[in-house]
């Protein structure tokens, strides 16, 4: 079973592709979920961003169902190993999310109905 993402992270990067070194130190990372119950036609229902140092380095959609490289560096420094266990996490995300969507809106309907 993959590590909890919510857990503190001391990530190491060589060298990235514009052959300039990434300091090897502590590196923050931010993690942004976005739902929305009713979604623009093209749009995804859910989405997670990943910043680390501020970066944007890779994106998950429900629409994709995979989390995806943002950055040339992740790409081509990150192996299929670590892509399926952020996608892994990426999923369970959305499934939680859903659920919790469709308590909200059973919740209302029921506020509703009463008053």
């Amino acid at each position: 079973m993959p590590t909890s993402p919510s857990q503190g992270v001391r990530l190491r990067w060589g060298q990235s592709s514009s052959a300039a070194r990434i300091d090897p130190g502590l590196h923050s990372r931010r993690i942004l979920d976005t739902v929305v119950s009713e979604p623009a036609p093209g749009l995804p229902w859910y989405s997670r961003v990943v910043y680390v140092d501020d970066q944007l380095t890779y994106v998950y959609t429900s629409g994709t169902k995979r989390e995806e490289p943002y950055t040339l560096w992740m790409a081509q420094n990150e192996g299929s190993e670590f892509w399926d266990e952020v996608t892994w996490w990426g999923q369970r995300f959305q499934k939680w999310y859903n659920v919790s969507l469709n308590t909200l809106s059973q919740l209302y309907n029921r506020t509703e109905d009463i008053e």
